[in-house]
């Protein structure tokens, strides 16, 4: 598996782990790589490259190639892939996140509710982890 696939998996569809739904992790359905303007923080922005069919995000107006450049009012400013995993796992069923992105050179903000995570995609949830450190460890140009 490529390192670009390992974003759209890791962060795109597996967003939670089994558990109960009081607590569960929510699912956004949608996959991006983390991407630097050239600056100390390895991540200030999610290029989206891949959306979940019928998923939140897809029924939300997401769409590959959208920049996020913030995420609830706030600049997207990650240390590294695992902390944007990380961002994503603290989301529950249930909470919403308002995006700001830039499609096409125009702006755009998108509501995605955080839904249940479905079966099929839960069991990527380990590899997800695996894949952000490999690519974490990899020096930043």
């Amino acid at each position: 598996m490529s390192l670009r696939t390992f974003i759209f998996v890791a962060a795109a569809f597996a967003f939670a782990r089994s558990a109960p739904a009081a607590d569960a992790h929510a699912w956004f359905g949608l996959g991006f790589t983390c991407h630097s303007a050239g600056n100390a923080t390895p991540c200030d922005a999610l290029v989206v490259i891949g959306i979940a069919p019928k998923g939140p995000a897809y029924r939300a107006g997401v769409m590959p190639h959208d920049v996020i450049t913030k995420i609830n009012g706030k600049a997207v400013r990650f240390g590294s892939h695992a902390a944007a995993l990380d961002f994503f796992r603290a989301c529950r069923v249930g909470d919403k996140l308002r995006l700001n992105i830039v499609r096409d050179g125009k702006p755009h903000e998108i509501v995605i509710p955080g839904e249940t995570l479905p079966p099929e995609f839960a069991a990527r949830w380990p590899s997800n982890d695996e894949l952000a450190r490999r690519r974490d460890a990899k020096p930043h140009p």
